[in-house]
């Protein structure tokens, strides 16, 4: 899974596509990051295969490796054993990874989504997923 500071970065590539390291200083939320900050994070993506990069002349440009919806169902299959101990997440994992789950739709998943402490990190995803329906 990802820190709440590689989720941000993530977010931002999901969003343009792709970006230099300059690019991601910009967009970034606050509070802003050094250059270096953000390229040390940028590296521990690229470590667990999330980005990947071209050069383009002196500087690199980056891009999500992962999809949105690929991250956001590892996401919840982890979300879901970890949250239920393992009581129904055999159901729940299965159904994630055979078709498209609303997370909406189902009454577990909605339970997470307002009663979780990672609420704040799927509100900021979601928004992301919302726009591109």
């Amino acid at each position: 899974m990802l820190t709440k500071y590689e989720q941000d970065i993530m977010v931002i590539l999901w969003q343009l596509g792709k970006g230099s390291i300059q690019k991601l200083t910009i967009t970034l939320p606050e509070p802003k990051r050094s250059y270096s900050s953000i390229y040390i994070c940028v590296r521990q993506l690229m470590q667990k295969d999330f980005v990947g990069r071209i050069s383009n002349g002196k500087e690199y440009i980056y891009y999500p490796k992962t999809s949105y919806r690929s991250y956001m169902i590892s996401y919840f299959n982890n979300l879901i054993i970890n949250s239920f101990n393992g009581i129904n997440a055999d159901i729940l994992s299965s159904q994630t990874s055979t078709k498209e789950l609303s997370f909406r739709e189902t009454p577990e998943l909605q339970y997470l989504t307002e009663h979780s402490f990672e609420n704040e990190m799927l509100q900021e995803l979601t928004w992301y997923n919302d726009e591109n329906e």
